[in-house]
């Protein structure tokens, strides 16, 4: 009887690994290589618009700290605008938000962090001058040789916001063109998951552009997180108020086992920027 249930045990583990294996082959892009973005003489900068949209990088950034590489996060807005998750008043929500990502700081080990006071959701009504000098006070600051952000003309699935956090980047490297600089990233996705975010993210289906010129760029770069797995799920779970975001741009992470869930997932991918 024990023989029997330890067989019927391993005979679930084994379709269980098959399955996950199988679901990481239909949904990642083989022919991206898998590399890292940076090395031991590196510091990592990434500039995005919103508390929470460090999830896009967050194995990424469990890996820099993992190998002593210093990394640090720019935060255009206070994300005020976004819901709540029946946790908070909307009058809260921009304080809360900017205490969840201080957590995050602590979980993924970042050595600087700057969360600005722009409007979220009014990012176009602000004076692009005025965030793009507010970039380059933290790019002086904190010198990077590398840099990550959004893509300048979808913003990952559409938002505003993201496009424009990316576009301004973008031009500000361009004009400025620091030094220290070596590489700049843009986050992507490659054909296949941008196909299944289509399919179960609400934000993908009702903001991402289907036009062949507004698309996300071509992923150049991939780097495995498998290992950094429970360090992910952490970063997804301390964004208390935004479950419902998560939940969707995320489908079932958060109630994933982690070895699982990013067992399929297991990669982040990058456009590399050639200014």
């Amino acid at each position: 009887m024990k023989r029997t249930l330890i067989q019927a045990v391993l005979l679930v583990a084994v379709l269980v690994i098959a399955l996950v294996l199988a679901a990481n082959v239909y949904v990642n892009d083989r022919s991206v290589p898998v590399t890292r973005i940076a090395g031991q003489n590196d510091r990592v900068l990434a500039v995005f618009a919103h508390p929470d949209d460090e999830i896009m990088v967050a194995g990424t950034f469990a890996k820099f700290h993992a190998n002593n590489i210093p990394t640090g996060l720019v935060y255009l807005t206070r994300g005020e605008a976004g819901p709540t998750g029946g946790l908070v008043s909307q009058h809260e929500l921009g304080q809360a938000r900017t205490k969840e990502v201080h957590a995050i700081k602590d979980i993924l080990g970042v050595d600087y962090m700057r969360v600005l006071d722009f409007p979220d959701s009014g990012v176009a009504e602000s004076s692009s001058e005025a965030i793009k000098t507010a970039m380059l006070d933290a790019i002086e600051e904190f010198k990077p040789t590398v840099i990550i952000g959004f893509d300048k003309d979808i913003g990952l699935y559409g938002h505003e916001d993201h496009r424009l956090a990316g576009l301004y980047l973008h031009q500000l490297l361009d004009e400025t063109n620091p030094v220290f600089v070596k590489k700049h990233y843009m986050v992507t996705l490659p054909p296949s998951l941008i196909e299944l975010a289509l399919k179960m993210s609400t934000n993908f289906k009702e903001r991402y552009s289907k036009g062949p010129s507004r698309g996300l760029p071509k992923a150049d770069v991939a780097v495995n997180i498998w290992r950094f797995s429970s360090t992910k799920k952490s970063v997804l779970l301390a964004h208390k108020t935004q479950w419902e975001v998560i939940d969707d741009v995320q489908p079932f992470g958060m109630v994933t086992p982690a070895y699982l869930y990013y067992g399929i997932f297991d990669r982040e991918y990058f456009h590399h920027v050639l200014h």
